[in-house]
């Protein structure tokens, strides 16, 4: 559950951002961004931008540890995303 009250928090600065200046496409702007970069942070975690052999001696050199930890990052990072991803997606359709 804290993962989407931090994906939430996207969303709310989202929102003060866009009543205070007043631009409206500022809302999903805000939220795809926070949606890519959590997307983008899951990926460097899990490994997804790296090579077979990189990945196979990445593996092969930590303990289980720490592939457990790096596993949470990246489960957390992509629940965060989540909120920002369907907000984003209501929000364009709704004023774009």
């Amino acid at each position: 559950m804290k993962a989407i009250y931090f994906g939430c928090i996207g969303i709310v600065v989202a929102l003060i951002t866009a009543f205070f200046t007043v631009d409206f496409t500022y809302l999903y702007k805000i939220t795809g961004a926070a949606a890519l970069l959590c997307v983008a942070l899951a990926g460097l975690t899990s490994g997804a931008f790296v090579s077979g052999q990189q990945y196979g001696r990445n593996i092969h050199s930590e303990t289980k540890q720490t592939r457990q930890e790096r596993y949470g990052m990246m489960l957390f990072s992509l629940k965060a995303a989540v909120p920002n991803i369907c907000s984003a997606i209501l929000f364009y359709l709704l004023i774009a």
